[in-house]
């Protein structure tokens, strides 16, 4: 019998009298928090979950580049739901994602608990007011190699552009399946930039962070109650429980660098997942640097600071679920309907802040408790730029089996066209293409597409792809297709170049 089995036998058999459900450990509690569990370990206590619950099933979600299983767990009261078939009610579902960064084990380490509460312990009573889809390890391969990326090597938190990966994929199906109002994408970050920050002889100093859904095109109701009642109840319940939280900061390289919020782009999950109408945010806790810990790199007090953090995240949720249902209904009708004449944003970026020109953040010196007070510059306001008319549709002449794959993975529709046929447009020329190394502390290149558009009549071919956006994920094809965006498709080197390759572009637009 595999090693996995035999746990999941032993953790069956060790359940308490007192109170169903403790002896169903994890991996990390039985083996006392000194070895960070395996995949396969994950996968074999979820399972034993299920088999004890009635209100646990598993939800099998796929296989990772390296062939590892995605194991996800729907968890609720209603048989119904865990068949991805529940009726829209004022229930909200609610999406946990766990270690998408390898590296950053204790978000999957504390969703099992959560897993296992919510189930048959303290969190059982969440079970009236919320419905759970939960991926502790959405990246298998990083998970058990302790390693960011996947067997491919690929960041898969920075994936949901291209969705190339299979573990990417995994979560859009589930994102699809199950319509979460609610997602809460988990991870660690590392006091300690060896690369980086600690050259210049110093290192973070935070708790735990929450960041809401920012994307430019984020329902902008839904992101004032984020920013304005959401967060600053969510940072004090938090910090009642002796856990400091801030909103989220991007990662300091410098110190001299701007400060700026989580990324804008549609490459992460929290912004995939709010643009589309979810109440989508990101939790980011302290990855402690090597030390004299009672557990190695302080693992258990890590997944107690975490459990903490989803658990009052939730409490929240429960506490504003009226107005969270109210607003997600509102913002995915925004999103699935396209009204004529709508503008889409095709890029945002972040500018000095007018009202407070710098902000001062802790930091502290590399070898010592000793912690400074520094000043850095602020750029933490978002502003809106290259906004056009939304097109009615966008034609594909070129490249069409390669853009037909990606719409499917994003179920965004499109047509063949039937016969020859001309059709009033604009078309798309390739000026300048610039490709620049990462700025520092990053590992993007980056690129810099001078697009012109010019007015014409476009000739289109059977076997071209039409791509409407009078359609439910119209402005996203506007936003994934279109060179001008800073969430295209075509931001990736590798795409960049198909576009040299033809020119005028074998990207059109179509007047309305």
């Amino acid at each position: 019998m595999k090693y996995w089995m035999v746990l999941a036998v032993l953790s069956v058999c060790c359940f308490s009298a007192a109170q169903a459900g403790e002896g169903l450990l994890t991996a990390l509690e039985a083996n006392g928090f000194q070895e960070s569990s395996k995949n396969e370990e994950v996968v074999a206590f979820l399972t034993a979950l299920a088999e004890a619950s009635k209100k646990v099933k598993i939800q099998w979600a796929g296989r990772s580049a390296g062939q590892r299983g995605l194991v996800a767990v729907s968890i609720s009261n209603d048989p119904d739901f865990h068949t991805g078939q529940k009726v829209a009610t004022a229930k909200p579902v609610v999406m946990l994602l766990g270690s998408q960064h390898g590296s950053e084990p204790s978000g999957a380490e504390a969703l099992q608990i959560c897993a296992r509460d919510l189930a048959m312990g303290k969190l059982a009573g969440m079970l009236e007011y919320l419905d759970f889809i939960l991926l502790p390890v959405s990246n298998p391969d990083g998970f058990d190699r302790k390693l960011r990326v996947n067997a491919e090597g690929v960041n898969l938190s920075t994936d949901y552009i291209l969705i190339s990966q299979p573990e990417t994929l995994a979560v859009a199906g589930l994102l699809s399946r199950f319509q979460p109002q609610v997602l809460l994408d988990i991870h660690e970050s590392a006091l300690l930039k060896k690369k980086s920050l600690a050259g210049q002889g110093y290192l973070t100093d935070f708790e735990t962070q929450f960041e809401c859904a920012n994307h430019a095109m984020t329902d902008a109701e839904m992101l004032r109650f984020s920013l304005n009642d959401f967060l600053p109840a969510l940072l004090s319940a938090v910090s009642a429980k002796g856990l400091k939280a801030d909103r989220y900061i991007g990662e300091i390289t410098a110190l001299n660098q701007p400060i700026q919020h989580g990324g804008l782009s549609l490459r992460n999950l929290r912004n995939y997942a709010g643009f589309q109408g979810v109440f989508a945010w990101l939790l980011e806790n302290r990855l402690d640097p090597p030390g004299p810990y009672p557990t190695p790199r302080n693992i258990r007090v890590r997944v107690e600071k975490q459990y903490m953090g989803i658990v009052q995240f939730l409490e929240q949720i429960i506490r504003q679920r009226g107005n969270i249902v109210r607003l997600v209904s509102a913002a995915k009708k925004k999103a699935l309907s396209v009204e004529k004449g709508r503008s889409v944003c095709l890029s945002a970026h972040y500018v000095p802040d007018p009202t407070a020109a710098s902000i001062v953040l802790p930091l502290r010196r590399v070898g010592s408790d000793q912690t400074e007070q520094v000043r850095f510059p602020n750029h933490t306001r978002v502003e809106m730029d290259k906004q056009i008319p939304l097109p009615a549709a966008y034609a594909v002449t070129g490249e069409h089996e390669w853009v037909a794959e990606l719409l499917r993975r994003h179920h965004i529709d499109y047509s063949l066209q039937p016969v020859p046929e001309n059709r009033g447009g604009f078309l798309l020329s390739l000026k300048h293409m610039i490709i620049s190394p990462p700025s520092a502390g990053k590992s993007r290149l980056g690129i810099r597409l001078d697009i012109t558009e010019t007015e014409s009549t476009l000739r289109l071919k059977p076997g071209d792809l039409l791509i409407p956006t009078d359609q439910s994920r119209g402005l996203l094809a506007a936003l994934l297709l279109d060179p001008r965006s800073t969430d295209s498709i075509f931001q990736e080197p590798a795409n960049a170049l198909r576009l040299a390759k033809q020119n005028p572009l074998f990207i059109a637009t179509i007047k309305n």
